[in-house]
């Protein structure tokens, strides 16, 4: 059990002791529904930590984009114009395009993929898919936006390097299919005059 204890001592006008009230509060129901959530909330951090998961919130008003990881070393708060220096060239418009379409608060839930030439986190060439929803007020305005920077390099390396294994497996098809062809020609061809003087 957890309780909170007050303890309050009453005195009179001659500033003598005249009783103590204790007042007792049972925090048991109170303390183990937080102790849930930090214990949830510490599994989501590990989960988005082994899965390279980044969490990010955008400001329209300050035009900053603030990590909520404290588990990376990444600057605190960075403005969307900071970071476009590192978006790969054939990213950089729809990078910014999606950044105005924030500060203009009309982006609703959005999934995209940037390259970056190298990312602003260990400035090495990235790849990443960026999820996004606005949060609103009880009035529907958006306030700001959370996300999810996902680092699908690996993935995208796989993908490439299975289509490059199937451009190779297709190409030794057809240079079986023709070593075929062409054995079987020349092999029918001495056939047919060995049936031929056969019969």
């Amino acid at each position: 059990h957890y309780i909170e204890t007050y303890i309050t001592p009453v005195y009179t006008a001659e500033n003598k002791l005249l009783c103590i009230i204790v007042n007792n509060n049972d925090l048991t129901e109170r303390e183990t529904l937080r102790k849930q959530v930090e214990d949830y909330a510490f599994r989501m951090k590990y989960v988005l930590k082994s899965s390279g998961i980044l969490t990010w919130k955008y400001n329209p008003d300050t035009h900053k984009r603030t990590s909520m990881d404290d588990n990376l070393v990444i600057p605190e708060d960075m403005e969307w114009k900071e970071i476009v220096q590192y978006v790969a060239d054939e990213d950089k418009q729809k990078f910014i395009d999606l950044f105005l379409a924030m500060d203009r608060r009309q982006a609703n839930s959005f999934s995209t993929q940037i390259n970056f030439d190298k990312f602003y986190v260990d400035y090495r060439p990235a790849c990443y898919s960026v999820e996004g929803i606005p949060f609103r007020n009880k009035d529907g305005k958006i306030e700001y936006y959370i996300g999810l920077s996902i680092n699908i390099t690996k993935l995208i390396e796989i993908q490439k390097q299975l289509e490059h294994e199937k451009e190779e497996a297709q190409k030794a098809d057809k240079l079986k299919s023709a070593f075929i062809a062409n054995v079987s020609h020349e092999i029918r061809t001495p056939l047919n005059s060995i049936v031929g003087f056969s019969d």
